[in-house]
């Protein structure tokens, strides 16, 4: 007889929230409860899921539904704030009396007095916009960038209910933009495409690419555009099933095979170093 994770007792049951078995399906559901059960929960959803969540609270039109819509936001703003403000907290504190060894002063040096100056740039998600600059918590850049992207959602999301033709037109157009804004200031400061480290690519044009490119929201937008498409399609779906034809299939994954393709090797012109090199 199979044993059912889901009544597990025990230790075991801790465990279950590294089980594919158990999460996945609920990762993928799109679909509320009559009782609304989501609500106090403040994980952190993925994107496509949390896009299709808001254009159902949108579509209920009920008015007790609008303190609901607004807990949307907060797995997205709260789940990351405690555990930054505690890392901080602690980094600025008392954090330097528990190091040691031989470049335990390095400590002394940049992570505790940058942490007692700047500690409010990680509390307020503002790392992104101080790329180069001295920071706390330097690794937490990515989520000012994705807090930033959050935060204006719901005037990206919300108008593919509300106007319908004129919100999916203004998707297309923020999607265009993010893809054209990186290529516009990559040709205008002659960056390379990407992050990469050869003799090609000089410490100055690394450190521009990433202050102009890699760090701030408007740079960094094409992929979570993309999660909101995977969300109105989601929402448009619902509970409906399709099934694609072989056709699409093979075309579907022929376009991405080639889209994978033209991504890695259309880096090879500036991944390339030439010996000697060119003056």
């Amino acid at each position: 007889m199979p044993v059912v994770m889901e009544d597990s007792r025990g230790v075991l049951r801790y465990l279950l929230v590294f089980s594919a078995y158990t999460n996945l399906g609920k990762i993928l559901q799109n679909t509320f409860n009559d009782n609304h059960e989501w609500l106090p929960q403040c994980g952190h959803l993925l994107l496509p899921e949390w896009a299709s969540r808001l254009l159902q609270c949108a579509e209920g039109g009920q008015e007790d539904q609008q303190l609901q819509c607004a807990s949307l936001l907060c797995p997205q703003i709260h789940a990351p704030g405690p555990p930054i403000g505690l890392t901080v907290g602690l980094y600025a504190t008392v954090m330097r009396f528990l190091v040691g060894g031989p470049i335990s002063f390095i400590w002394d040096l940049a992570f505790y007095p940058n942490c007692q100056k700047y500690w409010w740039r990680d509390i307020l998600f503002l790392d992104n916009f101080y790329f180069g600059d001295p920071v706390c918590v330097g690794q937490a850049w990515y989520l000012g960038t994705d807090m930033q992207l959050y935060l204006v959602a719901p005037l990206i999301i919300l108008p593919l209910y509300f106007l319908k033709k004129y919100g999916k037109a203004w998707l297309f157009l923020l999607t265009a933009a993010s893809a054209i804004i990186p290529a516009a200031i990559i040709y205008q400061y002659n960056l390379p495409p990407t992050s990469l480290s050869n003799p090609l690519v000089t410490s100055e044009m690394s450190n521009d690419y990433f202050d102009k490119i890699y760090a701030p929201p408007w740079t960094r937008a094409s992929p979570w555009l993309a999660g909101v498409w995977l969300g109105y399609i989601f929402y448009r779906q619902g509970n409906t099933r399709y099934k694609m034809n072989a056709l699409t299939v093979t075309v579907g994954w022929t376009l991405a095979a080639i889209t994978g393709l033209l991504v890695v090797f259309g880096m090879f012109s500036y991944n390339r170093v030439v010996v000697p090199m060119p003056l």
